[in-house]
């Protein structure tokens, strides 16, 4: 596709999804094909009160996941200013509660 293809296609898809609704049974059908499976389909961007399917059992699901807290040091091992090569992308450590950047 050309650059402005591109464009097009990304603000099509976006307002695609706008527009979209679902398809209750399938939906239905898939979340429960992962529970099935072990997934955890919060994981899944969906909260348990998004899913309105009374025959899914969501025992053992949380409704809320926050990886966050539960892999955050008491104390933090980075410094600010410090830089982190992930993949082709850099990590650079700051505080954004001060102004100036890092």
């Amino acid at each position: 596709l050309t650059e402005t293809q591109i464009r097009a296609y990304i603000l099509a898809d976006n307002k695609l999804a706008e527009e979209a609704g679902w398809d209750e049974e399938i939906l239905r059908t898939e979340l429960q094909g992962l529970k099935d499976e072990g997934f955890d389909i919060t994981l899944a961007g969906f909260t348990i009160d998004d899913i309105n399917c009374d025959d899914i059992d969501f025992s053992g699901e949380d409704d809320e996941v926050n990886f966050a807290e539960e892999q955050t040091p008491l104390e933090p091992t980075s410094k600010k200013g410090e830089r982190y090569q992930l993949g082709d992308h850099i990590l650079m450590v700051g505080d954004s509660t001060e102004g100036g950047g890092c």
